[in-house]
């Protein structure tokens, strides 16, 4: 499997009534996930998207993100992931660079002021959970406004495989010395294999699931998102992280991985959640100095984690060091010649 589309029809035979992703009361399973991907590469294409085209993906962590990576993957487009708490500045300097046929942004979320920030760039939007009597005039930029359907309402449409494994499909920011994000580029076959390393040397199976509150657009999410899913199994979204709410859904949603910065999952720690009887890996990040703190906290829970560092160009979850009974083990999740590799070693 080198390409999007190829990796989400050979799920959704393998794996088609598990759940594959889960927000709020909103599911997907991996057969609607693939025919909700396949209904919105059929409503892209009528709005003029084809191979080579960029999509901005100006979204929290909802269903119709990954649904649209899908979508696009499959016609050979690009997804751009755009942080929600980006301003008019970072957000006109990346419409600029990269020259977005669409922007996908949601109705409302939290306080922010997606109309006024949007550049009048000549793109189309789309709008994601909208009312169905709600004014979209606002939205236009000089592109036309388009209501995405939920992906969850049902129907069938078969996914295009117009999409190549050499073609771009997903796009980062990543700081740099100019003061405004660049961007790093990734091809459909390095996004499909490196999936399958990070499901491998995170040991993700059919059946488990993953909380994932870290934002899609970003790699650290977006890979441990691709490799549960790779995995047969379940991605628990979070759009807004909230301690309480997500030591209840690890147990609700018997979550078997867990990803985040030290500060993200140091304050899980203080919610002093009850035991964890499924959780058994995660991953974390050293931004503030607890990560060692928080694996020996995981630790005795039950739960290995890995600390791991992440880059736009390499994709994150690239190695760490993980502690398991005594022992030390390295992890390297990476690339070779433009195609992924995955290593373990004592």
């Amino acid at each position: 499997m080198d390409t999007l589309a190829e990796l989400l029809s050979g799920l959704a035979v393998e794996h088609g009534t598990r759940v594959a992703l889960v927000e709020g009361d909103r599911a997907l399973t991996f057969d609607g996930l693939a025919a909700a991907a396949g209904a919105l590469a059929a409503e892209l294409a009528r709005w003029g998207v084809g191979r080579g085209d960029v999509v901005a993906l100006w979204l929290p962590n909802v269903l119709e993100y990954l649904v649209a990576e899908f979508a696009l993957g499959a016609l050979g487009a690009a997804a751009l992931g755009v942080n929600t708490r980006y301003g008019e500045h970072e957000l006109a300097h990346l419409v600029d660079r990269a020259r977005p046929v669409g922007v996908v942004v949601p109705h409302r979320f939290l306080d922010i002021d997606f109309v006024g920030k949007l550049p009048r760039s000549g793109a189309w939007v789309g709008v994601v959970g909208a009312p169905e009597d709600a004014d979209l005039s606002g939205f236009d930029v000089g592109g036309g406004v388009h209501r995405l359907p939920d992906p969850a309402g049902g129907g069938a449409t078969a996914l295009s495989r117009a999409g190549r494994a050499e073609d771009p499909v997903a796009y980062f920011t990543t700081s740099g010395s100019t003061g405004a994000p660049k961007l790093a580029g990734h091809p459909q076959s390095a996004v499909v294999e490196h999936a399958a390393n990070v499901a491998r040397a995170f040991d993700m199976r059919p059946g488990d699931s993953l909380h994932l509150a870290l934002p899609l657009c970003g790699v650290f999410g977006f890979s441990a998102a691709f490799g549960m899913l790779a995995a047969g199994g379940t991605c628990v979204l979070e759009s807004v992280f909230d301690a309480g709410r997500m030591a209840r859904d690890i147990g609700a949603h018997h979550v078997t991985h867990l990803v985040g910065g030290d500060d993200m999952l140091g304050r899980l720690m203080a919610e002093d959640p009850p035991a964890w009887p499924d959780c058994r890996r995660g991953a974390v990040a050293d931004f503030g100095g607890r990560a060692a703190e928080v694996a020996r906290w995981a630790d005795e829970r039950g739960t290995a984690l890995s600390g791991v560092y992440g880059s736009s160009e390499l994709f994150a979850l690239i190695c760490g060091l993980v502690a398991v009974v005594g022992h030390v083990f390295s992890v390297f999740v990476g690339f070779k010649g433009g195609k992924g590799v995955a290593t373990a070693a004592t």
